[in-house]
């Protein structure tokens, strides 16, 4: 996997419907994964289905946002989750 391949990431984002699996599938493997089960996941839907929130809190979501085109929603739960400070820091000049 990709993920393991890199240096590990200080944030995933992660959208429930991927085309051939589906986020909390996804977040399952991450969290039981030693090198990943630490690395803040903030996950999106197209929809607010309480049912999704529900599933996805319990297997390690830091966060679940409703897709949107307003990037700030992104940023300001990335600052939420990462916290303040030290190399973890979201630049949102990006």
């Amino acid at each position: 996997m990709y993920l393991l391949q890199r240096d590990c990431p200080a944030l995933i984002t992660l959208d429930f419907s991927l085309p051939d699996t589906t986020g909390l599938e996804l977040l399952e493997w991450l969290k039981e994964d030693d090198r990943l089960a630490d690395v803040p996941v903030i996950m999106f839907t197209s929809s607010s289905n309480a049912e999704r929130v529900n599933r996805a809190y319990p297997l390690g979501a830091q966060r679940f946002l409703e897709k949107s085109t307003d990037f700030g929603k992104l940023v300001t739960a990335a600052r939420d989750v990462l916290g303040s400070g030290g190399e973890r820091e979201l630049d949102s000049s990006a």
